[in-house]
């Protein structure tokens, strides 16, 4: 079975920003507690805005990490009998037999699966140029395949 992750994803680079984001949120929480038992004018001029602003830091941080995290479940799949993908546009993965595949229409962005039951296209939307040859090259081994096992016989003319 060979897999092709869709996103390199650095896990230690996003518990770090999910941890940094934690922080920030943290720090900012405690400034506005002391703050909010501190003397100060409630003029706008006045106003200590540094725990929004820690908090607002540690919401953007954790949500890159969430997002880091996140795109790492993306992948594109195959073996002997089928072909598996999840993508950013799916919600759950999808799997083709390979003995229903039809046909292959390879695209730029997008390939065409023609299967026994209809037809399925998947988008290949910013995926890293290494990744995407290699899916192509994939199914270009399929859609050769295909074509051998299709009987085309020659039609005899009669003159």
């Amino acid at each position: 079975m060979e897999r092709v992750n869709i996103y390199k994803v650095n896990k230690t680079v996003a518990f770090a920003l999910l941890i940094i984001g934690a922080f920030f949120l943290v720090t900012g929480i405690g400034i506005l507690i002391e703050t909010k038992f501190a003397v100060f004018h409630t003029t706008l001029s006045m106003i200590n805005w540094s725990p929004l602003i820690f908090m607002v830091q540690g919401i953007l941080f954790a949500f890159l990490g969430y997002m880091n995290l996140r795109s790492g479940k993306y992948y594109f799949q195959w073996d002997d009998q089928a072909l598996t993908w999840h993508l950013p546009g799916n919600r759950q993965a999808e799997t083709v037999q390979l003995a229903d595949i039809r046909g292959v229409d390879i695209h730029l962005y997008a390939i065409r699966l023609e299967l026994a039951d209809g037809s399925t296209t998947i988008s290949l939307d910013n995926i890293n140029y290494k990744e995407l040859r290699w899916i192509k090259e994939k199914l270009e081994e399929i859609k050769l395949g295909c074509e051998r096992s299709m009987d085309i016989k020659p039609s005899k003319h009669v003159s």
